[in-house]
């Protein structure tokens, strides 16, 4: 029993399953490997109960043939979020479809939420984009099965600098 209880006691959970970035000034950031919508909605889902402040969302598509095949079901994955930035794809080593791009995640949203996700290309437009608007209270989720984690690190230390 004392092995057992002496492994949970230092068991740090799973990587990248809403695993704190960094907390600076009462804006919290978070990350998250999830990339199907179910498990974005989930997520969502859990950070709006411990967080009563504003949630963005910062989620980067993985690969075309998974955006393409569930585009629509995107749609309502985000209805807990307040903010919704979408990047591009993370290709993972595919190729580009035709017709296949983080427009289709945001029209889906848009169709289904009545709402305009951001779109921002590239990781420093979002961490750009992001700096000034966020305030204390603020839960920044980045979301994806990518390097889109690499934006929250950025977020993070771009506002130790700033204190």
């Amino acid at each position: 029993f004392d092995g057992i209880s002496a492994a949970l006691s230092s068991f740090k959970g799973v990587g990248r399953r809403f695993q704190l970035t960094g907390e600076v000034n009462g804006i919290k950031v978070f990350d998250d490997y999830a990339h199907h919508p179910s498990e974005i909605k989930a997520t969502l889902s859990a950070a709006r109960q411990l967080n009563p402040g504003r949630l963005i969302s910062v989620f980067q598509p993985h690969r075309y043939s998974r955006t393409a095949m569930l585009a629509d079901r995107f749609g309502e994955a985000f209805s807990e979020a307040d903010i919704i930035i979408i990047s591009d794809i993370y290709s993972a080593g595919e190729k580009p479809l035709p017709d296949v791009s983080a427009a289709l995640i945001s029209s889906a949203i848009e169709k289904f939420e009545g709402r305009k996700p951001i779109y921002l290309p590239s990781k420093q437009d979002i961490v750009d984009y992001l700096l000034p608007l966020m305030q204390s209270g603020d839960m920044v989720l980045t979301m994806g099965a990518g390097d889109i984690w690499e934006t929250g690190v950025a977020l993070v230390n771009n506002l130790k600098e700033r204190q």
